[in-house]
């Protein structure tokens, strides 16, 4: 008898300490209603300023599930392909990749450089510190 009622015990402490912790739970009842438009994004509006695209095909993006990370990489491609928006994010959200996506559409995204960007890489000294930068190697030997 007494085990039972060392069992019924413990099971009545266990009951009130899980009671005492999801009582401190609290529930949160919000009600919002927005009449007219919705607030314009302002990163939203610098990308349509950026790439000449209206405001609301970048919230038709948005609102399609693209990231806010993908979106500046699509309107790239849009603005110097001859495809659709909508055909180029829905094949993003298709799982594409951009190598995939800018081979279909003929947008190069990636530009391989086999030189310095300003010509070939002499060194800042052409012809050796010290000397004439003017006149060629040759003359000093």
């Amino acid at each position: 008898m007494k085990a039972k009622s060392r069992i019924a015990a413990t099971i009545a402490v266990l009951l009130l300490v899980a009671f005492a912790m999801t009582s401190n739970a609290q529930t949160r009842v919000s009600f919002r209603l927005e009449l007219g438009s919705p607030p314009m994004n302002r990163y939203y509006v610098s990308l349509s300023e950026d790439y000449d695209v209206p405001y609301h095909d970048i919230r038709v993006l948005h609102e399609a599930g693209v990231i806010d990370e993908d979106i500046p990489v699509i309107l790239y491609i849009y603005t110097h392909s001859h495809y659709s928006l909508r055909q180029i994010y829905s094949l993003r959200l298709r799982g594409a990749t951009w190598e995939n996506l800018s081979n279909w559409c003929g947008v190069p995204l990636y530009r391989e450089h086999y030189r310095p960007p300003y010509g070939k890489a002499h060194g800042y000294y052409r012809n050796g510190p010290g000397r004439n930068r003017h006149e060629s190697p040759r003359a000093h030997r």
